[in-house]
């Protein structure tokens, strides 16, 4: 089975994922098994079905961007 992990930080500036098949690490078990998602030192890490599922990150990096490109500046 092949399990993908994705890893982004709360200012979604850093996304991360990977994919693994065999030798999968029993932390990476446990979060996928258990359909949890772990935060630690302000990065987010969940596991999810397909491969390199980085989207959600992404997306809110996105958002995040375009929220910050219509801020009027006003002196």
């Amino acid at each position: 089975m092949k399990y993908c992990v994705e890893s982004y930080s709360e200012d979604f500036d850093t996304v991360t994922a990977s994919c693994q098949t065999l030798s999968t690490s029993r932390r990476i078990l446990n979060l996928c098994e258990g359909d949890r998602v772990s935060t630690n030192i302000g990065v987010t890490t969940r596991c999810c079905s397909e491969n390199m599922c980085n989207d959600v990150g992404i997306e809110k990096r996105t958002k995040k961007d375009s929220s910050a490109g219509k801020q009027k500046i006003e002196h």
